[in-house]
């Protein structure tokens, strides 16, 4: 899975590419997401791109694509020969590509004023970055937790966006 900074730096390139674009062309080489109503995202300008957890967030009008990218999913401008993309579209002169080998990751289209309750149905908890957090805030997350420590960072209700790697370092 890629880990945080990773996904905020996919984020931080598709605010780049998509902000104030709109997204056009957007087609499915996957069947998981034939049934995704991608033509919605392709009405209005991108006004907004921000992540949460391990997900990227793109507004468009009045819906918002939520990409979460699991083991090896990425965004990333692709030539017409890419292999193992599974979304493209196009904003302007690029064509960018959900590219994912193995085919975990997921793409939810749901209205905008959706996303929170879509988020809160994920039970996420808070945040590691970009705020600093003190011993005393750190305490007051892992309270309670009998696990090994490793496991405890894992552990996406309590704190998100600590993956394999970070917790192991």
């Amino acid at each position: 899975m890629p880990e945080l900074c990773e996904v905020q730096i996919m984020t931080e390139n598709l605010e780049s590419w998509c902000l104030g674009q709109t997204l056009s062309k957007m087609t499915s080489n996957d069947s998981k997401f034939e049934d995704l109503p991608f033509s919605l995202m392709q009405t209005s300008p991108v006004d907004r791109v921000w992540r949460r957890a391990k997900y990227s967030v793109v507004e468009a009008g009045a819906y918002a694509m939520i990409l979460h990218y699991r083991m090896t999913g990425q965004i990333a401008q692709i030539s017409a020969d890419s292999r193992f993309v599974r979304l493209k579209f196009s904003v302007g002169d690029r064509t960018i590509g959900f590219v994912d080998p193995r085919r975990f990751g997921t793409i939810d289209i749901v209205p905008k004023l959706d996303v929170s309750d879509w988020f809160e149905n994920k039970n996420l908890g808070q945040e590691i970055w970009p705020v600093h957090h003190t011993g005393k805030w750190w305490k007051s997350q892992m309270h309670n937790i009998r696990s090994p420590l490793k496991v405890a960072l894992l552990r996406q209700d309590r704190i998100v966006g600590i993956g394999n790697i970070l917790a192991s370092e």
